[in-house]
């Protein structure tokens, strides 16, 4: 299956498994096209403060997010994390 982490980290590989099951004529050209584009799906920071751009590092969200708030959303999609295996 195809996860998050690795659509922000190594998005051709991600695009490689994610269109693996569709019959798509030349797959290779779809890819290599949003490839292309994928600076503006995945923006990169600047020093523009008025422009809001996301983080989008893996595991960023240990620094925005209390700890508290971490353990309440584990235990709340405990399950599913694990399903998935995600650490917790």
């Amino acid at each position: 299956f195809v996860k998050y982490e690795e659509m922000v980290t190594d998005y051709r590989r991600w695009l490689e498994k994610f269109i693996k099951p569709f019959q798509l004529d030349d797959k290779e050209g779809i890819i290599d096209m949003l490839v292309a584009q994928s600076p503006k799906f995945f923006p990169k920071r600047t020093g523009e403060v008025m422009r809001h751009i996301r983080r989008i590092t893996p595991g960023d969200h240990k620094n925005k997010l209390k700890p508290s708030t971490i353990q309440q959303l584990n235990e709340i999609f405990g399950d599913t994390l694990d399903a998935l295996g995600y650490a917790k």
